[in-house]
């Protein structure tokens, strides 16, 4: 993937992030882009992007009827745990 939107100038993995959150109401899409992004989605950059893109879910604007409201905390949790190691 290559980042268009801020033209190669955001932490790695942002665009596979943003997808990935984005698919998190659907368990065996968001499966599959965790698995085809596991690269960006798994190095350190990687994980503070998805933070950073599941707070938009889980912020304070969040819609309470999101779909993805459940997987993002679960997701959250399990990011700052794997940090907390590094």
């Amino acid at each position: 993937m290559f980042d268009w939107e801020d033209w190669g100038m955001a932490p790695r993995g942002l665009d596979s992030a943003s997808l990935y959150v984005a698919s998190l109401a659907l368990p065996a899409l968001a499966d599959r882009v965790r698995r085809e992004r596991q690269a960006d989605l798994e190095s350190s950059d990687g994980m503070v992007i998805q933070l950073f893109v599941l707070a938009k879910i889980v912020g304070p604007r969040a819609g309470p009827n999101d779909p993805r409201m459940g997987p993002a905390h679960r997701e959250a949790a399990r990011l700052i745990f794997a940090l907390q190691g590094d």
